[in-house]
Parts: C-alpha cells; structure tokens; sequence
C-alpha cells in the first residue's frame, strides 16, 4: 500500500532535494505571517524555481484574500493549494476555477463531530486534511486528536492524517484512523520552522518499511 506523503513547512531548497530523492510526495510551503515557515512572495518563488518535477507543490494558506494569492500564484503556480483557515465551500470552488489549481481542504478537528465538515467540499476538494483544531495556530503545533475518530467514517475521497505526528508514532497513527496518506511538520524540526534533515530521512524510512 503506497502511503501518501505531505512534508510542510519546507523553507530550505535543499530540503525539496532530499524530499524528492526520498519519495515524498507533496511538500507544503506556507504562506501566513503568523507561522514560524512563513515565506515572503518572493521566497516561495526562488523555493518553487528549485523544486524537482517529481515533487508536488502545495501552497498552504490560511483565509487568504484574493489580492495576496495573486500575488502569490503570479509568481510560481503550486500544484495545489491548501485551505487551512474557515473557507467556505463557494470559496475553495472560486480559488479552483479561478487559478486552475487543485484544492486540499483542512478540516480541523476538536470533536467528534467535526470531521463530518468534510462532506460539503466533497464536489470542490481534491483532498481532504484532518488536523488538531487549536487556539493558538491554524496548523503545524504538534498538537492531535484522537486518531481512531476517523475509523469508522467512510471518506470516498483522497485524504491525509496531520496533527502530532512523527516517526515513533506513525505506526500507530496510521492503524488507528485507518489513513492511506499523512502530513507532517514539527515532527520533522529540530526548533520551530527549521526542518532536520535527519529526521526527514528517518521518517521516511518508517514510510517505506511500512509500504
């Protein structure tokens, strides 16, 4: 079984190598100013001007107007862009016809009955991302939620596990919520915003033994 992979907050063009040379397949990069990975416009461009063919792009963003994601996607158009904030259904669907670009939507998770938010972008969203809600960032603090919510709910679409994951726990992660494709961030730092590339390879290689 092919295991999804999505490594975010990828700040550094020699990362995108090893992400590549490793089999990853999707490396976010992330565009809101309230994040340790932050990227200026112009960062995301010299970044998406060295990342191999073989690696998907994501642009994660957080309830972004139109104005900056233009400026954004003018620069260097990602594979996909990603919702992480309270965009609506309507608006993933006007940001996809828009910039012809694929969508993945974060669902973010605090109970329950919040991973049933899914199913209105089952017509717009490529892929769906079932995160940690948090109070103080949208995404990428470690924190989870109880994995096995997601067991017993039948999602016809793509999707990835996110919210404390890392390479001791990914075993487990992936049997308890019954995942086929994984996000990963401050798992893989060695201090906020700064990527290990030790702990790239290693998880990596728990992927793989796994597929």
């Amino acid at each position: 079984m092919h295991i999804a992979t999505k490594i975010c907050g990828i700040r550094d063009p020699h990362h995108l190598q090893i992400l590549a040379e490793l089999g990853t397949d999707y490396a976010g990069l992330v565009a809101f100013d309230r994040s340790p990975r932050h990227l200026q416009p112009e960062a995301y461009a010299d970044l998406m001007a060295a990342k191999p063919r073989a690696l998907k792009s994501v642009l994660v963003t957080v309830d972004m107007g139109d104005e900056e994601l233009e400026r954004y996607l003018t620069l260097a158009k990602p594979d996909y862009v990603q919702l992480h904030g309270n965009e609506s259904p309507e608006r993933a669907a006007d940001i996809k016809s828009r910039w012809k670009t694929g969508i993945i939507k974060a669902i973010r998770v605090k109970e329950p009955s919040d991973i049933l938010t899914w199913k209105p972008f089952r017509t717009v969203a490529d892929t769906l991302l079932f995160d940690a809600a948090s109070q103080t960032q949208p995404g990428g603090t470690g924190e989870s939620f109880p994995w096995n919510w997601l067991k017993s709910h039948t999602i016809p679409m793509p999707w990835l596990l996110a919210g404390g994951l890392n390479a001791e726990n990914l075993t487990d992660a992936l049997k308890a919520a019954g995942a086929k494709g994984v996000d990963i961030s401050s798992g893989l730092e060695s201090s906020p915003g700064v990527k290990d590339q030790v702990k790239i390879r290693h998880f990596m290689q728990v992927v793989s033994a796994l597929t």
